[in-house]
């Protein structure tokens, strides 16, 4: 696993106080539909932090955990991923590529390599945490640029009688992207808390 459980518990530490910010610096863009998404300016580069916020009724917090967690349901959350490929799984790790549809037509679509871990703290939230990596297990795609994924998380909480989903996400595409284009996909998070919860009903109702 390389060095991968240091940059794991790097990324842990810092998603976790990002998620317990209050206030100043975060600036509210929306909050529409039950779906919360503030922006944390620059640093780091170049768009700053983008943090999601909602509640989902009907479900537990192993299990919305499970959701989040299986990379079959990955497009099903994501607005833009259309291909994901496992390089390597653990107990509590997965090593993920992901290539993301080009956003306009002007741009070169990207691809990722990322590290995704997750633990379960003492007071029974649960953690994903996820930041790219380099492996030379998948190395640069053609009709890709690969991006880098600063960092991103998922902090899944019971409160009250449903469960409290936070997403936040710190991301630098590389290469040359429209500013307006990178607003655009980074406003547009809250689509992907509205097919999160849209599966969680498909799933409730299978059951």
């Amino acid at each position: 696993m390389s060095n991968y459980k240091e940059i794991a518990e790097q990324s842990f530490d810092k998603v976790e106080k990002l998620f317990a910010e209050t206030g100043e610096p975060w600036i509210e863009l929306s909050n529409d539909d039950g779906i919360k998404l503030d922006q944390r300016p620059p640093p780091p580069k170049p768009i700053g932090v983008y943090r999601v916020e909602t509640t989902i009724d009907g479900i537990s917090v192993e299990d919305l955990f499970q959701i989040l967690w299986d990379p079959k349901y990955t497009k099903d959350l994501s607005t833009t991923i259309d291909k994901v490929e496992t390089i390597e799984e653990g107990e509590n790790f997965q090593v993920v590529y992901h290539a993301h549809k080009s956003p306009n037509i002007m741009v070169t679509a990207r691809d990722f390599v990322v590290l995704r871990t997750w633990r379960k703290n003492d007071d029974g939230s649960m953690v994903i945490s996820a930041k790219s990596v380099e492996d030379d297990r998948k190395k640069a795609v053609k009709g890709y640029v690969r991006g880098n994924l600063i960092y991103s998380a998922y902090r899944v909480e019971k409160q009250g009688d449903t469960v409290s989903l936070r997403y936040l996400i710190a991301s630098d595409p590389s290469g040359s992207i429209p500013a307006f284009v990178l607003k655009l996909a980074n406003k547009s998070l809250p689509q992907s808390f509205k097919q999160t919860k849209e599966l969680v009903k498909k799933l409730n109702a299978q059951k």
